[in-house]
């Protein structure tokens, strides 16, 4: 990326990777340094979801949402899947 990039940096990177815990937050390490001043980040599934799906974005995004100015988009909490997080850089 940094070889493509070129000293560039980009206003938006939307995660949606393996969606694990682990993976949501070694993403964001690696590709923040890629956005520019008042940049945003996006991630995907951040409604917590069942046990089942295995899916821990949710467990990242309630973290790093305290560190920045945030937006949630949701349609219905309870859903148990879905939902968008906007990071304000």
């Amino acid at each position: 990326v940094r070889k493509i990039l070129n000293g560039k940096k980009l206003d938006f990177i939307f995660i949606d990777g393996d969606h694990t815990y682990e993976g949501a937050k070694k993403d964001f390490e690696l590709y923040k340094q890629f956005i520019k001043p008042n940049g945003v980040v996006g991630f995907h599934d951040i409604v917590v979801h069942t046990k089942e799906s295995v899916c821990d974005v949710f467990r990242f995004w309630n973290e790093i949402k305290k560190k920045y100015r945030h937006k949630e988009i949701v349609h219905g909490w309870n859903k148990k899947m879905g939902g968008i997080g906007l990071l304000f850089m």
